[in-house]
């Protein structure tokens, strides 16, 4: 018997195991299982990451990565430069996106000088617009609307 033979048997064995009715459940039961208590176990969690940049080691990190001497690893060039504006960009960007998960996330939060609107960067502005959208759904019952719609525009001078 050739190996393609014997890998053909193999993944017809394979096939009739996840065809049956059994393996469909079990894998269907333990996958519904793996998911729901990996997601549950996140929402304990109480205390979030803060996020805070590295700006002497990033100027390190390009000094280096450029061959420069480890002595020179806080020389002012252009390559650290650069990377130290790609890093503000990226924090600029964060701090607006999801301003509590920063340093200074708290302060932000409990400042009575910045709008609520800020505070809650764009995920919060997201976040309200979901919880609106729930909240204020309409209240217009559709098929009577439509019905008196025609009931004005019955009978039309075309019907006669």
């Amino acid at each position: 018997m050739s190996y393609v033979e014997k890998i053909y048997i193999f993944a017809k064995r394979i096939r009739n195991i996840i065809n049956t009715k059994l393996f469909q459940d079990l894998f269907f039961g333990i996958g519904a299982m793996f998911l729901f208590f990996g997601v549950m176990n996140v929402y304990a969690v109480d205390d979030s990451p803060k996020i805070s940049p590295d700006w002497g080691g990033t100027k390190e990190y390009y000094n280096v990565a450029s061959g420069l001497d480890p002595k020179e690893k806080e020389e002012d060039n252009m390559t650290s430069h650069s990377g130290q504006l790609a890093l503000n960009t990226a924090w600029v960007v964060f701090s607006t996106i999801a301003p509590e998960f920063t340093v200074g996330g708290e302060n932000i939060q409990s400042s009575t000088t910045i709008s609520p609107d800020m505070k809650g960067g764009v995920l919060g502005l997201t976040k309200k617009a979901y919880a609106n959208i729930y909240v204020n759904q309409p209240h217009v019952d559709v098929i009577a609307h439509l019905q008196d719609c025609l009931l004005y525009t019955s009978p039309s001078p075309r019907d006669s």
